[in-house]
């Protein structure tokens, strides 16, 4: 993995405003010039910051106004958001592999994970969101740069009607969990994102070593993966749903039967987030 030419990295504007969240010391206006140093950038943050995602009854026209409403993290999570989908949408489609489904799905699960994490009352609501959209970013390290290898993955997982993570581990000998945990340190994401992705398919209870957050945030991305391929939300490669246990969701605080009314606000958060994205063919947000 470390030999790979080209590894994706992260844009330099999105390098920088982790800097400077990273430093105690810094501004809102810090943060707002960081992001401005970006037209396009600049001008998806304002719209998503004016649309219905939001509501807020004003129009908001600059950055440093947006992250005095809406905060340092909301900002830094929703441009981490734009900078990820950016350096992988664009990807060749292969023969197994259907791109626009995986970033379909993805969507989902990171809307899923933002109702639930505003449901329980998660500090950052948008750090949820985030981590259910970058969860199973392995599976497109796989895609860009092992596509034959991940075709046989594919191909078993169609044959035997398996899991996924299970024919890669057959396969490859490594997951997507892992190989996305690799990326997001190397890109030095927070903690809690790298955890996120990590434990996606197996959320640690408890644990010595993982701090509380992670647990809970990824609780809530396993909780919101499976909730889509219920709801039939896209596809990261697999048909296999897995069974939540009444101790995940006992553990965040959550009626098991929150699942029905979760299920049903799924698509109208995703609407908006699919068209913000730039993921549908429909128009986008006004």
């Amino acid at each position: 993995m470390k030999d790979i030419e080209g590894l994706p990295s992260l844009p330099t504007v999105m390098t920088k405003i982790l800097e400077v969240i990273g430093n105690s010391g810094s501004a809102a206006k810090d943060l707002a010039d960081a992001t401005s140093k970006d037209q396009a950038l600049t001008a998806k943050v304002l719209k998503l910051v004016n649309s219905s995602f939001y509501g807020f009854s004003t129009k908001i026209s600059t950055v440093s106004r947006a992250v005095v409403i809406l905060g340092y993290n909301t900002i830094k999570n929703l441009v981490l958001g734009l900078s990820v989908i950016g350096i992988f949408q664009d990807g060749k489609e292969g023969d197994y592999f259907n791109r626009t489904e995986f970033w379909e799905h993805s969507l989902g699960c990171a809307a899923c994970a933002k109702l639930i994490a505003t449901r329980i009352r998660y500090n950052l609501p948008e750090e949820a969101f985030v981590a259910g959209l970058i969860h199973d970013i392995g599976k497109m390290i796989f895609d860009e740069y092992f596509k034959d290898d991940f075709g046989q993955v594919l191909e078993l997982v169609r044959k035997d009607n398996i899991p996924i993570i299970e024919a890669e581990d057959r396969v490859l000998g490594v997951t997507h969990a892992i190989i996305g945990e690799w990326l997001a340190k190397k890109w030095k994401l927070p903690l809690v994102l790298c955890n996120a992705i990590k434990y996606h398919h197996q959320p640690p209870l408890s644990s010595k070593t993982i701090d509380e957050a992670s647990i809970t945030c990824s609780i809530v991305v396993h909780i919101s993966d499976t909730l889509c391929k219920m709801g039939g939300i896209g596809s990261g490669g697999d048909n296999h749903i897995p069974s939540i246990g009444g101790h995940m969701w006992r553990r965040i605080n959550l009626e098991e039967s929150s699942k029905e009314s979760i299920l049903l606000q799924i698509n109208q958060e995703l609407e908006k987030a699919r068209l913000f994205f730039g993921i549908s063919r429909e128009a986008e947000i006004d």
